[in-house]
């Protein structure tokens, strides 16, 4: 039988970035709600404000 060490790593990686990634859509959404733009939402995120709001507009949308 194999070590499962790598394996359980591995999910904790895995919960971590969902974790990480539900944390920055509803960051992004308090942003848009307190009127921030899509250029400076992706400035903060290493892109382009099109991208940005690509990437997370329907979460904004769906508030």
């Amino acid at each position: 039988m194999r070590e499962a060490t790598a394996l359980r790593i591995v999910r904790e990686a895995f919960v971590s970035r969902a974790e990480t990634e539900r944390a920055l859509r509803e960051a992004v959404v308090e942003a848009r709600h307190d009127g921030h733009s899509w250029a400076s939402i992706g400035a903060m995120v290493g892109t382009s404000g099109e991208a940005a709001r690509q990437r997370y507009g329907q979460a904004v949308t769906a508030e």
